[in-house]
């Protein structure tokens, strides 16, 4: 799921819903296409598989959030 209103990007492995993330884009969040090359948040779109780069901790919540740092499409 993509929040583009509050920044925020859910992300949850295929296989397992229950094992869910909560990202949260900063200005500093940077976005890529599978080539490399720069694009928007808004360029991304619901069930597009990802790479994030992200912080190491995460806030003890439900779903666990933390901060992507880059954010690159598959």
């Amino acid at each position: 799921m993509i929040d583009f209103d509050n920044n925020f990007l859910y992300t949850e492995n295929p296989n397992n819903r229950n094992n869910q993330t909560k990202f949260i884009i900063t200005n500093t969040t940077t976005f890529t296409n599978r080539f490399g090359l720069p694009i928007r948040f808004r360029d991304l779109w619901p069930g597009q598989l990802v790479r994030i780069t992200h912080a190491n901790f995460q806030a003890p919540s439900i779903p666990p959030q933390t901060t992507a740092f880059n954010i690159q499409q598959l």
